[in-house]
């Protein structure tokens, strides 16, 4: 199911990047119908990853009581788990949320064991050309619902420079490279 529906949202956010990228700008009803399709579509999916939180968790518990210390709400800056507790930490659409980025960064890292890997899934801002208008464009809605999209990669490069953290992969991911996969291993 959720196949179908990723799939209708990549549909449509490819739709919306054509529309904006021809020669001739939008107007009128034209206009408005794009950006509350836009509105729509940033909504929906705000309230898909709220479901996800008070939706599908309390079924996993239901299921499996054991799993309630790792669905926890947590302060992703004051994580209650002891270091070195975890081989691999996934935070997916995360970091351009949290008040400190870097702050949760220091706490993955803290966590994690020695060898270990950090995996991000986030939007980061683009630097330049079509992206990079839209963004600017779309940033005060965006704001509004809890994004940073013109969060900077910069941002994360000086974060990794600390001792015992490195880069291994920074990767685009669909739809069209607007979020990326990255990848940082603590030292052995």
């Amino acid at each position: 199911m959720m196949g179908i529906v990723h799939s209708a949202l990549r549909r449509d956010l490819v739709r919306a990047r054509l529309v904006l990228a021809e020669p001739t700008p939008l107007t009128g009803e034209r206009r408005t119908a794009l950006a509350d399709h836009v509105r729509w579509l940033m909504d929906f999916l705000h309230h898909h990853h709220t479901n996800e939180d008070e939706g599908l968790y309390p079924l996993v518990l239901e299921k499996n009581p054991a799993a309630g210390d790792l669905l926890a709400v947590m302060d992703a800056e004051n994580l209650s788990f002891p270091d070195g507790s975890f081989d691999v930490i996934v935070a997916q659409y995360v970091i351009t949320t949290v008040p400190n980025p870097e702050a949760a960064l220091n706490e993955f890292a803290r966590v994690l064991k020695p060898g270990g890997e950090i995996i991000l899934v986030n939007h980061l801002g683009a630097e330049s050309g079509f992206r990079w208008a839209f963004e600017q464009g779309f940033s005060p809605i965006a704001r509004r619902l809890g994004w940073s999209p013109e969060f900077p990669w910069d941002r994360l490069v000086r974060w990794a420079e600390r001792d015992g953290v490195r880069l291994i992969e920074r990767r685009p991911m669909p739809p069209m490279g607007h979020f990326s996969l990255i990848r940082f291993g603590k030292a052995a």
